[in-house]
């Protein structure tokens, strides 16, 4: 009888122990799923930024966040909530995100995929849920996007650009992020029923504070694995489909030198994105477009000018380049016991960062490179200062800078040696207008040693943004050289940079560009050279425009 007894109680023991094993378990996977809930295409809300949608009252919030930094493991100190809604053809996630103090949100309005130092919030899909590739789709509170795909687990390549809308605004509550990401931008499994990975994460700048829905480890450098993702539920019915994106464009403009008549540029192209299975796309390019218009901004080089870097590439220079530079890597080789000829570098930066992103660090770094048959070391100092951010008090990230090392003479050809001093500066002087400040300060001097320049550069890069998708942008550089081979010879140049940016809808964009370069030249050595003073060099004016069919 005791035995059986026994017998009872322990079968009852284990019976409820795996009960409430099974019972922890459940509940820690519910803890993070997420319900995505079907609408019909006729309920879709506004993308507007407002939260006075109802049909967001449809979805199934999800609500707790943990801090990754800079207390990992404690709750947010701010509330989200997040919810995901689906029709056939659009994904839709709408995001309240409380903060007890909009006044210090940081809300910066950038071009696509330059979010600033903003508040953003972040979402995260894994499609196929194999645990290594995704999708990544961001916003800050003026709407402006970033996104990304995800690869290697907790890698990501950002010249991706899906298409999607956005939208988002600042009110008393906190501030709101809207997403509409039509489903062709992603690829998934040809199945009745999804089941995907998902996390979501929330920046709140003035705080630096970082809060993920699915936790992070602290110990992970990576801010967010595709490994370790939680999870998205309910998605029913919809088809990945074999979409096709067609991303005609044309160009057209002219440009002239002053040796050379004015002449006119046009052309024409297209991109085209094919699906051909849920998870491979071909990509197809007719004529790829080089321009750049929209990104590129002409510099001037601190040597050189546009009639120097003419005999640079002879057949001597490449032979000697591959002879010294067997490989691309920077490390130490050894070959037959002895150190091969190669390039090397070492780095190192000491700093101090505060929670509310007051940084100051000094860095120096060393190196040495061989070309042209000839030894190059070089020795780098500097001080990065960076200014915390909050509400309307604006961020200044500077930099101080300092060098000295031998540098390859190509007009003279002999190894010299170069001292520079220099420095850098950007701030966001309002919301919506940057500004980009650089300037250094160079001797350069011959095999003894003899001063043989001076030259001086500075540039600024002004950046308008009327709306995140409409904006002027204004460079202007200036160099200001003497060198002394011989006889002083005195050549300064300028450059103005204009581009005017349009983009209308995702994928279509449209941009005027116009470039100019001056300069004063006075050159003793060679009389045949006229003395010129703010002489026109060239210009170019450029139109382009790129429509998205999809």
């Amino acid at each position: 009888m005791g035995l059986r007894i026994f017998l009872v109680w322990g079968v009852l023991w284990i019976s409820l122990t795996l009960a409430h094993a099974e019972t922890v378990r459940t509940d820690e996977n519910a803890e993070y799923v997420v319900h995505a809930v079907e609408i019909k295409p006729e309920d879709a809300p506004r993308i507007d930024g407002i939260w006075n949608d109802s049909v967001w009252g449809k979805g199934r919030a999800i609500a707790a966040s943990v801090q990754r930094d800079p207390l990992a493991g404690e709750p947010a100190t701010e509330a989200s909530e997040i919810v995901v809604l689906y029709d056939p053809e659009n994904l839709y996630v709408g995001c309240r995100l409380y903060d007890a103090r909009p006044e210090h949100i940081i809300n910066e309005l950038r071009r696509r995929e330059s979010v600033g130092s903003s508040d953003t919030i972040e979402l995260l899909f894994d499609t196929f849920q194999d645990h290594r590739t995704g999708y990544a789709f961001a916003m800050n509170p003026s709407g402006v996007q970033l996104d990304a795909l995800r690869f290697n687990d907790d890698q990501q390549n950002g010249s991706w650009d899906g298409i999607w809308k956005s939208a988002a605004g600042v009110d008393s509550a906190g501030w709101v992020a809207e997403f509409k990401i039509p489903l062709f931008n992603m690829r998934f499994p040809d199945t009745q029923e999804q089941a995907w990975d998902f996390n979501v994460q929330r920046e709140i700048r003035y705080k630096a504070e970082r809060t993920n829905w699915k936790p992070v480890s602290v110990n992970d450098r990576s801010l967010v694995r595709m490994s370790t993702l939680g999870h998205l539920v309910g998605i029913r019915g919809i088809r990945p489909g074999r979409n096709i994106e067609l991303y005609p464009y044309g160009l057209a403009g002219f440009s002239d030198t002053f040796d050379s008549p004015m002449h006119s540029q046009k052309d024409v192209g297209f991109d085209v994105k094919y699906g051909l299975t849920s998870d491979v796309t071909l990509d197809l390019t007719v004529n790829p477009d080089f321009a750049q218009v929209e990104a590129d901004v002409m510099q001037i080089n601190i040597f050189s000018s546009w009639r120097t870097g003419q005999d640079l590439f002879t057949q001597t220079y490449v032979q000697a380049w591959q002879q010294n530079n067997p490989g691309t890597s920077i490390r130490k080789e050894y070959a037959d016991g002895r150190l091969r000829s190669g390039r090397w570098l070492f780095d190192q930066a000491y700093g101090i960062r505060t929670t509310n992103e007051m940084n100051i660090s000094w860095w120096y770094a060393v190196g040495k490179t061989n070309e042209l048959n000839a030894t190059y070391r070089s020795w780098s100092h500097g001080i990065n200062i960076s200014t915390p951010r909050s509400g309307s008090i604006q961020k200044i990230l500077a930099n101080f800078r300092a060098s000295w090392g031998t540098f390859y003479n190509f007009s003279q050809k002999y190894l010299g040696k170069s001292w520079m001093i220099g420095g850098d500066e950007t701030s966001w002087i309002r919301s919506n207008l940057g500004l980009e400040l650089s300037c250094d300060y160079r001797k350069t001097f011959d095999p003894a040693g003899v001063r043989d320049g001076n030259h001086f550069r500075i540039s600024m890069n002004n950046t308008l943004l009327l709306m995140k998708d409409l904006f002027p942008r204004l460079f202007t550089q200036g160099r200001w050289g003497t060198t002394y081979y011989g006889k002083k010879r005195i050549e300064n140049l300028y450059l103005v940079s204009f581009l005017f940016g349009w983009e209308f809808n995702p994928g279509c964009w449209m941009y005027l560009a116009y470039n100019e370069g001056r300069e004063d030249l006075n050159d003793l050595n060679d009389p045949a050279v006229q003395k010129r003073v703010f002489f026109q060099t060239d210009r170019t004016l450029i139109a382009k425009l790129q429509y998205a069919l999809y």
